[in-house]
């Protein structure tokens, strides 16, 4: 024969005790619901910062672009070459070596914004204008 211990009358004395405190008293149900909300914004909000890490990890660019180099499009002043170089980004002086005939030559090319005509600007200091129109709306660089 199984003994249960049944419970004696509510004593009322605790719930005095605990009323009587500062702070709040939370009691059965509505305490469990209150804990349930707490963990399920917790764990909402831990999934967000999950998901936005994996979001990143997916959508960030690529490694050649957040590399350590940039495309310049350049042409050689000796030989002609014209095409793409990977320079590094502390990379601050022109002329280029050029992959073509090894001189260090390769200036890079802008771009006319009126005619769309790519040239090598010359040397001088007056301001930079477009061989083609004479126009001086010109891009500080063509885009690769």
């Amino acid at each position: 024969m199984s003994m249960t211990r049944r419970r004696g009358p509510i004593d009322l004395e605790a719930y005095r005790r605990g009323l009587d405190s500062t702070g709040e008293v939370r009691v059965g149900a509505y305490a469990r619901r209150q804990r349930r909300r707490r963990v399920l914004l917790a764990l909402f909000g831990a999934a967000l910062i999950v998901g936005a890490v994996g979001l990143y990890s997916v959508l960030r660019p690529e490694a050649k672009k957040t590399g350590k180099t940039y495309p310049v499009k350049v042409r050689c002043i000796s030989c002609g070459y014209a095409g793409t170089l990977d320079v590094p980004f502390k990379q601050t002086t022109f002329p280029l070596t050029c992959p073509q005939c090894g001189e260090r030559a390769c200036k890079q090319i802008w771009k006319c914004r009126a005619c769309d005509h790519e040239f090598v600007p010359g040397t001088g200091g007056e301001a930079i204008r477009c061989p083609a129109c004479g126009s001086s709306e010109v891009g500080s660089a063509a885009v690769p």
